[in-house]
């Protein structure tokens, strides 16, 4: 194992991942942090099995639909994660986009004249979330 002083450094890993395993990194950091901060103490579900679900509702769903979900995950990891400490995160803001929040960016990105179904930064197949 390495030492902490002899990590790579950030944009050394940040170029080791495609963009498809930055959204997938994303969304898991998003789904396990949101199931360990607001359990339900009503299911027996593990993060684990909800992750299946909603990887297999997301294989329903169009290219486009994908797409969008993509971007406002992403959008949030980098707002959540990306430069604050996780205690300074409030616990209400760590939630998953729904599919009402992905209809309205697919309406946001259509009324932009920018087609949702583009690839997100270098992304260009259709299995993000496969």
């Amino acid at each position: 194992m390495r030492s902490q002083s002899k990590l790579p450094p950030l944009a050394a890993v940040q170029q080791a991942y495609n963009s498809t395993a930055k959204i997938r990194i994303a969304y898991i950091r998003l789904e396990v942090v949101h199931h360990f901060l607001h359990p339900d103490p009503a299911s027996n579900l593990t993060q684990w099995d909800k992750i299946d679900r909603n990887l297999k509702h997301m294989q329903r769903q169009s290219d486009f639909f994908r797409n969008a979900f993509a971007r406002l995950v992403v959008q949030k990891d980098r707002e959540l994660f990306g430069t604050q400490e996780f205690s300074a995160i409030p616990r209400k803001a760590i939630l998953l986009p729904t599919d009402d929040n992905v209809q309205t960016e697919m309406s946001r990105a259509a009324r932009a004249h920018t087609s949702s179904a583009e690839p997100f930064e270098e992304l260009a197949n259709n299995d993000l979330f496969v």
